[in-house]
């Protein structure tokens, strides 16, 4: 079983996942993503037998009968948090929250729910614009800053003169990284025939309810899924985006 999820609820949900798997007899495989993200991948054709997301997100998803069935899980709330030391804004209000914002040097917000919420939120309060410059909204995975390092959204020192170090080498992709999801299918064999016709690489991966996903790759660079990924559009098939598997 493969869930598509909102981080909101990450903590709860790892808690009920054990227990979930032990009743129901089924492997869950669950990967964490902001609303942006799994917008951007439900759109491109990925396929998920649970996706858990904000209700307007579910709203146009189903809107667009990307999912069948919308239930509420749960309700999340929103904090706000400062720098250690700094002194705590009012947020009593509206007007104070405003106000905090304002005076704020930088602002860093999620791409979960809470962060598109507040995007809205700041744009129906008419002041998005004024605070776009120093807002910064965070990436899916953030590596949380040692006490003595700055946040990834701080506003930028000016630079100093310091000692040269060694270049660093660039992270590498493992050869045979990227794959294409094509879909999810009960009878995959005319899928399959396409593929090996075209000779695009594939593999496939059971799932429940009868259903077999189907990916295409692994392909050892970007483009190479690109072009991959352009040649199962002309036959006729709806793939996902291209996607490497680490990550």
């Amino acid at each position: 079983m493969r869930v598509l999820s909102s981080l909101a609820i990450k903590e709860a949900y790892l808690e009920l996942q054990p227990q979930f798997e032990k009743r129901s007899g089924l492997k869950v495989q669950t990967e964490w993503l902001g609303m942006v993200d799994i917008v951007k991948r439900v759109k491109a054709g990925e396929v998920a037998d649970l996706l858990i997301a904000s209700q307007k997100v579910m709203r146009e998803m189903k809107s667009l009968g990307k999912v069948s069935e919308v239930v509420d899980l749960a309700k999340s709330g929103v904090a706000v948090a400062v720098k250690k030391g700094a002194k705590r804004p009012d947020i009593g209000s509206a007007e104070a929250v405003k106000r905090a914002l304002r005076a704020a040097g930088s602002i860093g917000y999620s791409s979960g729910p809470s962060g598109v919420y507040l995007a809205e939120l700041f744009q129906k309060w008419g002041i998005a614009e004024e605070l776009k410059p120093k807002s910064t909204q965070t990436p899916v995975t953030v590596k949380i800053p040692a006490e003595n390092e700055a946040p990834p959204f701080a506003p930028k020192a000016a630079p100093k003169a310091a000692p040269k170090e060694a270049p660093k080498e660039a992270a590498k992709t493992e050869p045979g990284d990227y794959v294409i999801q094509v879909g999810a299918f009960t009878r995959p064999e005319a899928v399959l025939a396409k593929l090996s016709a075209a000779k695009v690489p594939y593999y496939t991966e059971p799932m429940s309810g009868n259903l077999t996903r189907v990916r295409a790759g692994p392909f050892a660079s970007r483009e190479a899924a690109e072009r991959a990924l352009a040649k199962l559009r002309e036959l006729g098939l709806k793939p996902g985006a291209v996607t490497s598997k680490s990550g």
